[in-house]
């Protein structure tokens, strides 16, 4: 899958291999399943270039003390940073939502495939893993997701991210792996 991050991701490919066997793919795929994902703790690095910043992020960047990395102080890791941490998740699939329950720090994130759009308000209420409304194209789960609020970070190596961000993110299941 890629994940296109507007302010702070270009793209970002992940593969995620399954830990256990799912059962026969229906249309759409069942995503359900035990999954291990791949380790990225600095986004740039799996980019091959920096994420593009505002003024106010680039100096941000220039003078982030991972010292004071959220997760240190056990808040939430927002949902990029959920699915690049080096622990396993577990996706329960229904026909209306899909729920990610993450490992790390036993935090859980509902993304609703029922045609709902995002609160007219979120931006009043921003929550460390936003809200997540999805859709399928063909056999990809495109999800979008709005309201994260700007205490979390991208990445382990400290790319922060505004209260603004917008999540674009593609599931793609291919064998036993996801493409995210």
């Amino acid at each position: 899958m890629t994940v296109t991050c507007r302010m702070a991701v270009g793209s970002l490919i992940v593969v995620l291999a399954l830990a256990s066997r799912v059962s026969a793919q229906s249309t759409p795929p069942d995503l359900t399943g035990f999954w291990v994902n791949q380790y990225t703790p600095d986004l740039s690095r799996a980019l091959g270039r920096q994420p593009p910043f505002t003024p106010h992020g680039a100096e941000r960047w220039r003078t982030v003390d991972t010292a004071k990395d959220p997760t240190g102080f056990c808040l939430p890791p927002g949902p990029t940073r959920a699915f690049t941490a080096p622990f396993p998740f577990l996706l329960v699939q229904h026909q209306t939502m899909v729920a990610i329950l993450y490992e790390y720090q036993t935090i859980w994130r509902v993304i609703y495939l029922d045609g709902r759009s995002h609160p007219a308000d979120i931006a009043d209420y921003a929550d460390f893993m936003g809200h997540s409304v999805g859709r399928w194209e063909g056999n990809a789960l495109v999800v979008e997701t709005v309201g994260p609020n700007d205490r979390t970070w991208l990445d382990t190596a400290g790319h922060e991210h505004s209260d603004k961000l917008k999540v674009l993110e593609r599931f793609e299941k291919d064998g036993e792996t996801i493409k995210w």
